[in-house]
């Protein structure tokens, strides 16, 4: 678990890159499990998860991407 405390013009972005850093000094990352909120959905944070060989769930607001609104059911990988 990692916990990060910033102020609040600290984007979440930002936060997110810190908690993959401070994740990629864990020795074990196959165990690793990123949750993220729907605030932190973001092209640009699947991209650097996926290029980590990261984990993750996401929570995403609906119209976020075509692929995922065609899911046939609410909850789904894409």
């Amino acid at each position: 678990m990692d916990a990060l405390l910033a102020p609040l013009s600290t984007d979440k972005s930002t936060l997110a890159n810190r908690h993959l850093e401070n994740c990629k000094a864990l020795d074990n990352h196959e165990k690793q499990l990123f949750v993220c909120d729907r605030g932190y959905a973001s092209f640009e944070l699947i991209d650097l998860l996926v290029q980590n060989g990261r984990q993750f769930v996401m929570r995403v607001r609906e119209k976020f991407n075509l692929a995922i609104d065609a899911q046939p059911r609410p909850d789904g990988i894409v």
